[in-house]
């Protein structure tokens, strides 16, 4: 345990002034506090580091408590150079020493701020801290920029990240678990809070591991925020029981949580009271090689703005991989089985189409092979060149049929005059033979948005929302 008070890194010989190389100094400073069992305190200032400063470096180290700490922001470790990570700790290699090999780190860092080089991913080496083989690491209240990878963590447990914000990295958090399988012990990766924000590839990379979780924090214009075994992860690489909750998600460049793929594979977990605004003409959450071995997935409570009109909430591979959805847009719709939009049973929900152009057709659902049918309600209200028009129908929509006369009914309509008219229609064997799918076609001669409330009365088949 930590005993009396903390050293400073300046009693060593470190600066801080921004322009002298404190590398020495610092690594003087961190054997001296390992040695003495005592805390180390980075005042105020900015700490160049032109090499590793190596924290746990040997077994008597690795077993004992370490605590970095600053003055938050303005405590800045900056490299000199491309290809530096300014602080490793290094316990069992992974890739020597096997993955089940690990010590018992209890490390903290806290209140300080890591400025890398750049985000480039050619500079593979440039990481803010890195961890093998270590179990207890906390980081709180820190902050990295420019980094290839912010974090990295390699064969690594119970891990804890409070406040974090990680912003214009290459990839903010890379996790690995070297060989890991199901019955491996590695688990417990757990993030509270903070901002993943600007990172060009990806906040999270957890390529294989139990129970990851990830509460209340804010992801914002990453490339992919989140992704859990994917298909270019190590063979037989398997993520557990991942939870995503009370998170906010917007204007990814990609798919926002993919879950899965390939190589990777994904079992059960959840993905609970979330927010997303899409940020591109993808998917929010992808879901791929997903199994049911430790039970079914759910995701509930979530509230999806789908602000471009070609992305979607939820994709999947295969509709065998079955993930239980309570709803979309805090709308119940039932346990179902997503595939490309595809819901096995639904009981009503609300589609956006925003900002459709005159003349401009939109695809709103369809119904799958010639057995299917489905009779439903839609009300379907329009706005553009201020005003509005609200129509209510009732369909009876069918496999490689057509929507006809009797098969189309108005309930009520209220129209205020002006540019929002619009008109409904079907086109057969659309998108594929034996399927039949219904469009709007904003007639009214200037651009116009649309919010589609469905509620079916009756399936057969599938029907996909599109």
């Amino acid at each position: 345990m930590v005993s009396g008070a903390p050293l400073n890194v300046l009693d060593f010989g470190a600066t801080g002034d921004g322009v002298t190389n404190d590398t020495a100094a610092i690594q003087l400073a961190v054997t001296a506090a390992y040695a003495q069992e005592r805390a180390l305190y980075f005042p105020a200032g900015t700490y160049l580091m032109a090499s590793t400063i190596t924290m746990g470096n040997n077994a008597t180290d690795a077993a004992r408590f370490c605590y970095f700490f600053g003055d938050g922001k303005d405590s800045v470790i900056k490299v000199t150079a491309a290809n530096v990570n300014p602080f490793l700790w290094q316990g069992p290699n992974p890739d020597v020493d096997g993955a089940g090999n690990r010590i018992d780190g209890r490390i903290l860092i806290e209140k300080l701020r890591f400025l890398g080089p750049s985000s480039a991913n050619t500079n593979t080496n440039s990481i803010g801290v890195k961890f093998y083989g270590a179990q207890g690491i906390t980081l709180r209240d820190c902050t990295f920029n420019g980094w290839r990878d912010g974090e990295y963590y390699q064969n690594c447990d119970i891990v804890s990240r409070y406040n974090i914000y990680s912003q214009s990295n290459y990839i903010a958090v890379n996790s690995l678990a070297t060989g890991y399988a199901v019955n491996s012990s590695l688990n417990s990766f757990n993030s509270y809070g903070g901002l993943v924000a600007n990172n060009t590839n990806a906040g999270f990379y957890f390529l294989g591991g139990l129970n990851p979780c990830w509460f209340g924090v804010n992801f914002v214009l990453n490339g992919v925020s989140i992704i859990c075994s994917p298909n270019y992860a190590l063979a037989g690489m398997v993520t557990a029981s991942p939870s995503i909750i009370g998170c906010y998600f917007e204007a990814d460049t990609g798919t926002t949580i993919l879950w899965g793929g390939g190589n990777g594979i994904v079992r059960g977990g959840v993905i609970k009271g979330c927010n997303f605004i899409a940020g591109a003409a993808t998917a929010l959450i992808s879901i791929a090689n997903y199994s049911n071995a430790l039970g079914r997935g759910l995701i509930s409570n979530n509230t999806f703005d789908l602000a471009f009109p070609g992305s979607s909430f939820i994709t999947q591979a295969s509709s065998a991989e079955k993930i239980d959805v309570n709803n979309v847009n805090a709308t119940p719709i039932g346990d179902v089985t997503p595939s490309t939009g595809v819901f096995t049973t639904v009981n009503s929900g609300v589609i956006l189409k925003p900002s459709i152009a005159s003349a401009g057709t939109v695809d709103i659902l369809s119904i799958g092979t010639f057995a299917a049918i489905s009779s439903m309600s839609i009300t379907i209200t329009a706005t553009g060149a201020g005003t509005a028009t609200s129509r209510k129908y009732q369909i009876v929509l069918m496999g490689g049929g057509t929507v006809t006369g009797s098969d189309i009914s108005f309930v009520t309509e209220v129209y205020s005059g002006g540019g929002s008219a619009f008109s409904l229609g079907e086109t057969q064997n659309s998108p594929v033979a034996g399927t039949n799918k219904l469009t709007i076609t904003n007639s009214s001669g200037a651009t116009a948005s649309y919010r589609i409330v469905y509620t079916v009365e009756d399936l057969t088949g599938t029907l996909t929302v599109l």
